[in-house]
């Protein structure tokens, strides 16, 4: 069985992580030690959230590749038209 636990957890001063969570224990065979999968989303910047990089923040940050809203509508319709044949 797998499980999956979501954390937010502070990365101390040299990269320290410390994390403990009841949902993790696990049954072993005394002695014996599990290996888990870790993957840690980092802001790239101090002061920066993992939110500040979602896409919702980036949307109407970058320039635009249409000129106008009515190409942005004429592009999408005509997008639509082609699924729906």
């Amino acid at each position: 069985m797998i499980t999956t636990v979501r954390k937010k957890v502070r990365v101390g001063s040299g990269g320290h992580i410390d994390l403990s969570d009841v949902e993790l224990t696990v049954d072993l065979v005394e002695g014996l030690e599990a290996v888990v999968e870790i993957t840690v989303d980092a802001p790239v910047s101090a002061g920066d959230t993992a939110e500040d990089y979602s896409l919702y923040a980036s949307l109407g940050k970058a320039s635009g590749h249409y000129q106008s809203v009515e190409e942005v509508d004429t592009f999408i319709r005509k997008e639509r038209d082609q699924w729906d044949q």
